[in-house]
């Protein structure tokens, strides 16, 4: 028999017992180093705060030290503080001396830096990366920078020069000027006081110079400190963040990378100089400035990254010094005179101003004409008055299309005050228009200055009858067409108490001595219409022979129309005495059979409008004995 020699396996019971007592050993082990651990860290621990105990020992040590040294110090001070106390004193004055002036130099130090940039800026844009030279330009005919001396006008005392800084057909990224100017002549000045002032002492852009049209947006200009006589005027573009707007002229070639483009012509600003009086200026008393330091020729216009222009070609000063003046300093209207005590001027509106060029003023008096008085500013400008056309009766002229016919008057010498008579429009006719155009030494420059004379108005309008049915009667039994042709005036309301006619204290020919506010007559068929200004009137209708008619309190306000209607003035009141009676009957008595011509006839007597006095005309005064002149008082 084989014996077996085969390892026989444990039962699973007896293996389970075995892991259980490993495991119990590496427990126990890994509880023993643990605990080992702990112990290690313990010691490390103590040894650190003893070390820490030992440094804080150290440093209080040193504090210690420190403060004895203080101590000793301040005793030290303080046995010196009385001698030290002047010094001080002194030393604080001269530090704040000290500190005003470094002050001044870092604000000069600051702008000067400022300027090195600018120059810079406009130098380096030239030059692109990995070339050292740009590439000059030749500008065309019409391309410039030019100075154009625009105005020489007194302010404050002084003479002083407007120049404009004009750039034609140019893109630019900066701008680098040298002028010389004549100092004999010119300083710098104050823009808005003409003072004199100093523009090497200017911190940014100085007071003589500044930006128009938009361009201070995006734009800044810097004087560089030089010589008198001279300026350096850097113009460049300012960085994105100072930037607050732009205007047309600006654009971007590429992101952030802004160029000022002129296509035609643009003013971008101006700069001010306090001019000599007795010294006419000319185009050589500012020009460019050569150097040995860039700009060399007195110009560099930078306009991209690799080119630029330094042509002096570029740079033109001009002269634009006739009078730009168009001003009125004055307008007046005005009626009668002083001396005669019944002078009125009437209110302008808006009240006048040289710079406002339209006006209206309303006349509420019955006058013809009136005084225009003006003056204007510039003695060296010329005047033109327009005003509407007159015939030889006074009347406005009109074309074919019934258009006002206006008239001009030319006047070169304005070294006074200008007085012109001006014939008025009707009352109910278009608004009487005044122009006054104001031409310049400069003629391209004018100014028309318009005044609307308004004559506020209302309408009294009827119908006059003569007899009741005479006209009828005189056409059949004669064959005469008579004309209602009467006499109408128009008084002011209670200018005459009418009730004294009747009452025989007031004759008619007493009320033709009274002030009448308006004068006119009738048409051949009667009718009328009366214009007046507004206000209170009493209406009076008459005509030789007949009984006169009134209508009192009539009250009229602007654009009313009053109707007084048909009003029948009857015939017999031959001697005026407002009552047909028997006296009128010896009148037409004593001139029967009068023809025209004769010296016994008149027109009062004949009624009828024959030509000559008949038993009609007594007869019609027979018919109207005792009727009296009509008074009535206006209700409507």
């Amino acid at each position: 028999m084989r014996q077996n020699t085969e390892k026989k396996e444990n039962p699973p019971s007896q293996n389970t017992e075995k892991t259980k007592k490993i495991r119990q050993v590496k427990t126990q082990k890994k509880s023993k180093n643990t605990e080992k651990t702990k112990k290690i860290h313990q010691v490390k621990t103590q040894k650190k705060s003893k070390n820490k105990k030992t440094r804080q020992t150290k440093t209080q040590k040193v504090n210690k030290n420190t403060k004895s040294k203080q101590k000793h110090k301040k005793v030290k001070n303080n046995k010196s503080h009385n001698t030290a106390k002047n010094k001080q004193k002194k030393q604080k004055i001269w530090e704040k001396e000290e500190k005003q002036m470094l002050e001044r130099k870092l604000k000069k130090a600051i702008a000067q830096i400022l300027l090195i940039i600018a120059i810079a800026t406009v130098t380096i844009i030239s030059i692109p990366a990995g070339k050292v030279y740009a590439s000059t330009l030749e500008p065309a005919n019409d391309q410039k920078i030019e100075y154009r001396a625009i105005s020489q006008e007194v302010v404050n005392g002084k003479k002083q020069l407007i120049i404009e800084v004009r750039i034609r057909k140019l893109k630019f990224k900066g701008i680098d000027l040298r002028l010389q100017y004549n100092t004999a002549l010119l300083t710098p000045s104050n823009i808005e006081t003409n003072a004199a002032i100093d523009v090497n002492d200017a911190d940014g852009i100085p007071s003589n110079y500044t930006y128009i049209n938009g361009f201070e947006k995006y734009m800044d200009m810097l004087e560089i400190e030089g010589t008198t006589g001279e300026l350096r005027m850097v113009y460049s573009i300012l960085g994105e963040d100072e930037r607050t707007g732009t205007n047309n002229y600006y654009k971007e070639e590429t992101a952030n990378q802004p160029i000022v483009e002129v296509a035609d012509e643009a003013i971008i600003g101006k700069i001010s100089f306090q001019m000599e009086d007795e010294i006419a200026i000319t185009t050589d008393d500012i020009k460019l400035k050569t150097g040995s330091t860039s700009p060399t020729t007195g110009i560099k216009v930078v306009t991209s990254e690799s080119n630029n222009y330094q042509a002096q070609s570029l740079f033109e000063f001009t002269l634009d010094l006739k009078s730009k003046n168009a001003n009125l300093k004055k307008i007046e209207i005005s009626n009668g005179n002083n001396e005669e005590g019944n002078y009125k001027s009437y209110d302008l509106n808006p009240t006048f101003d040289k710079d406002t060029l339209e006006y209206e003023t309303k006349i509420l008096e019955y006058i013809d004409n009136v005084d225009l008085k003006t003056q204007v500013e510039d003695a060296k400008s010329t005047i033109k008055i327009k005003y509407p056309k007159k015939d030889k009766n006074g009347k406005t002229e009109r074309d074919s299309n019934g258009n006002i016919v206006y008239e001009e008057k030319q006047i070169t010498d304005t070294s006074q005050e200008i007085q012109e008579k001006i014939a008025l429009n009707k009352l109910g006719e278009e608004d009487t228009i005044i122009e006054i155009t104001v031409t310049a030494e400069k003629q391209e420059i004018q100014k028309t200055y318009k005044i609307h004379i308004k004559r506020p108005y209302g309408k009294i309008k009827g119908k006059i009858q003569l007899g009741k049915g005479l006209k009828e009667s005189m056409d059949g039994s004669y064959g005469i067409t008579m004309n209602y042709v009467a006499d109408l005036r128009i008084y002011k309301q209670d200018q005459i108490n009418w009730d004294d006619i009747i009452q025989g204290n007031l004759s008619l020919d007493d009320v033709d001595s009274e002030q009448t506010e308006k004068t006119t007559k009738s048409d051949d068929e009667g009718n009328y219409e009366i214009y007046v200004i507004p206000g209170k009137y009493d209406f009076y209708a008459e005509r030789q022979g007949f009984l006169a008619d009134i209508t009192t309190k009539i009250t009229i306000n602007e654009n009313d129309e009053i109707d007084l209607g048909t009003k029948i003035l009857y015939e017999g009141d031959a001697d005026r005495s407002g009552i047909i009676d028997l006296n009128d009957t010896i009148e037409i008595v004593n001139s029967m059979g009068a023809s025209k011509g004769d010296s016994t006839y008149s027109e009062k007597y004949d009624f009828g409008q024959k030509g000559y006095v008949s038993l009609d005309d007594m007869v019609s005064v027979v018919g109207n004995l005792y009727k009296t002149i009509t008074i009535e008082e206006h209700t409507g």
